[in-house]
């Protein structure tokens, strides 16, 4: 079974168990996907609409049924980094004068 992934602009929806203290289901944007840890677990940087700061989250937090249909089903189609290089794109830091 191919696991479902989400592109970066992707809405989904948490469950409500996700973050303390709040008892509804979130719909909140996919920012990035991070790396894929040594174990496996796949974590998204998402954004709730109304803050100015980023949020992660993992797979599990994610309501697959209740989101829409916008995962991507082909894990393999998804560009891996090379091992030994770094996730970050140091081309786009910038620094000030």
């Amino acid at each position: 079974m191919s696991e479902v992934r989400y592109a970066p602009d992707d809405m989904v929806v948490l469950h409500a168990r996700t973050f303390q203290g709040v008892s509804q289901q979130l719909t909140v944007r996919i920012v990035n996907c991070q790396p894929v840890s040594t174990s496996g677990a796949v974590r998204y940087r998402v954004r709730i609409p109304g803050e100015n700061f980023d949020r992660t989250v993992g797979r599990d937090d994610i309501d697959a049924l209740a989101s829409p249909g916008s995962g991507v089903q082909a894990p393999e189609q998804i560009s891996r980094a090379k091992p030994g290089s770094s996730w970050i794109n140091t081309a786009a830091i910038r620094t000030r004068k």
